[in-house]
């Protein structure tokens, strides 16, 4: 993977940050524009047949100009193929960014947190990442997300325990573990992928590697525990949690 990031970051740097500065709607403003390495690749995630996605940041002027014509605001980023790779570009404004910042959206902390800088000379990527490496907000990061775990396990006990439909008892076990691993890896200080690699990337620190047996163990329950008629292994499960989660609070 080394390699392969090596050769992405290298892609992204002489090959689609060339070509995306040259484009009509995009070469006018580059006064204006910092360009972020964002992705498997700049995490290391990555593989030979990974896209490579570069982020442009600019205000919200330019962003409103620039963004014309892309789907960019949808999440759709401007695709095109370069020497067989794929690249996929879009921008998002620093009003933006800040707005997520302080609505603690884990995604953005993970993402903007591991870019890999092209070109900063406006100096706003380094304004964003001094806010996401800001250790003072960890504390506050993960009291919220424990709150919040705290308050499904309540609702996960009472499922456990009742004659409630399995689907029902699936989504809230699901959501329990999901919970569970971003309490871990913000215990640990670690950033994590909510949205594709959340199992990999929560468990990486000590506590992460202390607990994984544990959420395997889980994960291979949830079958079984959503069957109503299941009673042990519906209390193997509520065990499990119950230890993870009172170690981690």
């Amino acid at each position: 993977n080394m390699s392969i990031q090596k050769q992405l970051i290298s892609f992204a740097f002489e090959k689609a940050y060339p070509y995306i500065i040259e484009q009509p709607t995009i070469k006018d403003f580059l006064s204006q524009i910092s360009f972020i390495l964002v992705g498997s690749a700049a995490t290391g995630l990555c593989s030979a047949e990974s896209d490579v996605d570069i982020c442009l940041i600019c205000d919200q002027n330019t962003y409103d100009t620039i963004s014309v014509g892309t789907r960019w605001l949808d999440g759709r980023p401007t695709e095109v193929i370069l020497d067989g790779i794929q690249l996929h570009y879009y921008a998002i404004s620093t009003e933006s960014l800040n707005r997520k910042i302080a609505e603690l959206d884990g995604l953005t902390f993970y993402v903007y947190g591991n870019a890999v800088v092209i070109d900063d000379a406006t100096g706003q990527y380094k304004q964003i990442a001094d806010k996401i490496h800001d250790p003072s907000l960890l504390p506050q990061r993960f009291g919220n997300e424990l709150e919040m775990l705290r308050r499904r396990k309540r609702a996960l006990h009472y499922v456990l325990n009742s004659d409630i439909d399995p689907m029902a008892r699936l989504e809230i076990c699901t959501e329990i573990i999901k919970r569970l691993l971003i309490c871990i890896a913000l215990y640990d200080g670690r950033e994590y992928d909510s949205r594709k690699r959340l199992y990999c990337t929560a468990l990486l620190g000590t506590t992460g590697n202390l607990l994984q047996s544990k959420i395997d163990k889980m994960i291979s329950l949830l079958g079984t525990a959503c069957k109503t008629e299941n009673t042990m292994a519906a209390t193997e499960f509520l065990e499990l949690f119950d230890y993870c989660f009172d170690y981690i609070s």
